[in-house]
């Protein structure tokens, strides 16, 4: 269980943390460029916005897909370790953190989905890098296990 949690840690950290960099320079952009953003916003953004997403998307993608190792490693019969398992447990295990925290900032379930206060934009830019990271690191600790 040691090798498959340590290489999905650590490829879960590289590819969390490049997938967090990519969607906030792209939500830095948005938000530059929209009717509320102003000319000058992007470089702020882009220097005091990004590389704190990108260290905490990596440290959380980190987490995520160690308890995906956990997971894989204690059920090897039914789960094996692939880059489709790590992006659908990495998804499901992330949605338990995006959903009510969608809920809490939209005041309801119902109304986080219908997209009330923003909390539509959570979904392309919460879960897809998830699941993204989670092919990779899945192909990754697939490659090295075989």
């Amino acid at each position: 269980m040691g090798n498959i949690a340590g290489r999905s840690i650590l490829w879960g950290a590289i590819f969390g943390a490049t997938a967090a960099f990519v969607a906030s320079s792209c939500l830095s952009i948005v938000w530059s460029t929209g009717r509320t953003g102003h000319p000058g916003d992007l470089v702020p953004l882009m220097i005091l916005w990004v590389p704190p997403v990108t260290i905490m998307g990596g440290g959380a993608a980190a987490v995520l897909f160690g308890v995906v190792a956990v997971i894989v490693s204690f059920s090897p019969a039914r789960i094996e370790a692939s880059p489709l398992s790590y992006a659908a447990l990495g998804s499901l295990l992330s949605l338990g953190i995006i959903l009510p925290f969608a809920a809490w900032v939209a005041n309801g379930f119902l109304r986080a989905l219908q997209g009330a206060q923003g909390t539509y934009i959570l979904l392309p830019f919460a879960l897809l890098p998830v699941a993204i990271a989670g092919l990779l690191t899945g192909w990754k600790v697939r490659s090295a296990r075989s």
